[in-house]
């Protein structure tokens, strides 16, 4: 095991609720880059205890980024992980044996938010910008954004590395960064504190249908553990119907609140828009191909990838979802 991987299992260990006793187990692990109302099914499921009830002892750990939770995936040290569409992407363009198995969010979550100085677009040119990383993550919607916009990343602008969510909503307030793509609930603290919401990246032609998170894992271990994959799905259609009953929506925002470490009434704003206006979890986490083809074709627009738009097919394995469902 490598130093790097060692470290990763040592950030932290998030066991999910026990099964009841005499149960057959399964156990999965899970690695999570952050605790986001992205990942809402992941938490929800977790929260309730519908991974022990069918049958699954979920070990989560802490990743920190995508890259972390893609060599852990590809060492076996995890056995699922919830990367963007973009990192799952660029992922699977070095090592095509990972697979996407469920859903977790369509429709771009991203925000362009700038400085209140800032009144368009056009005033970004020869502006700083702050993401995760410079081309991948957060950073790949806000190139996107610019981009449709006719903006193009180190020729009309610069993106230098401020940090995850918490950090880069700080970068903008410390005025170290005049913009950055961010998502509830940051969108209403910042705009709170005077930023601007200049552009909802869903709003965008390009964004309209796009896979925004799934699952995946190694298409060997996959096919290898298709039962316990299809309960894992089954506890994770179990908590999209659970996100979307409006009899829930305390909960849901308490969960939200708890996992995200902010008020209520921030919670309350991620639940407005992610259930209620976007919709954004799958209804039964199915995989949408032409989402999924949308984040080749951004790719493509963006430049980065060079070569014809490759066939979404052959990036899924929908055994586990097919077996938790009985569909096709």
């Amino acid at each position: 095991m490598t130093r790097y991987v060692a470290l990763l299992i040592a950030v932290a260990a998030w066991v999910g609720s026990a099964a009841p006793a005499g149960a057959a187990q399964a156990t999965i692990t899970y690695g999570l880059v952050q605790a986001h109302p992205v990942t809402l099914p992941l938490l929800v499921a977790r929260d309730k205890g519908m991974f022990g009830r069918h049958g699954v002892n979920l070990e989560v750990i802490l990743t920190g980024t995508s890259a972390a939770a893609t060599q852990a995936l590809i060492g076996g040290s995890v056995h699922l992980i919830g990367p963007t569409g973009d990192a799952s992407f660029a992922a699977q363009q070095k090592e095509p044996r990972i697979k996407h198995v469920v859903a977790t969010a369509e429709g771009v979550m991203y925000s362009l938010l700038v400085v209140p100085e800032i009144k368009s677009i056009q005033e970004l040119r020869g502006k700083i910008a702050g993401a995760t990383t410079t081309k991948t993550g957060d950073a790949f919607y806000l190139r996107g954004i610019m981009d449709h916009y006719g903006m193009k990343d180190a020729k009309d602008y610069t993106i230098i590395v401020a940090g995850p969510v918490a950090a880069r909503a700080q970068a903008m307030l410390n005025r170290t960064v005049h913009f950055t793509a961010n998502a509830e609930p940051q969108v209403s603290f910042l705009t709170e504190r005077g930023m601007m919401e200049l552009v909802k990246g869903r709003d965008l032609p390009r964004y309209k249908e796009y896979l925004q998170m799934s699952v995946v894992g190694m298409q060997d271990w996959i096919r290898a553990n298709e039962d316990a994959v299809a309960r894992f799905i089954r506890a994770w259609i179990e908590a999209i119907d659970y996100i979307y009953d409006p009899g829930n929506k305390a909960d849901v925002i308490r969960i939200i609140g708890e996992t995200a470490k902010v008020s209520e009434k921030y919670a309350a704003n991620a639940y407005r828009v992610y259930v209620q206006e976007m919709k954004m979890y799958p209804a039964r986490g199915r995989l949408n191909l032409a989402a999924i083809r949308a984040v080749y074709e951004n790719y493509a627009l963006l430049g980065d990838l060079k070569g014809p738009i490759p066939d979404p097919r052959e990036f899924v394995e929908l055994g586990p979802w097919e077996k938790a469902t009985g569909r096709r």
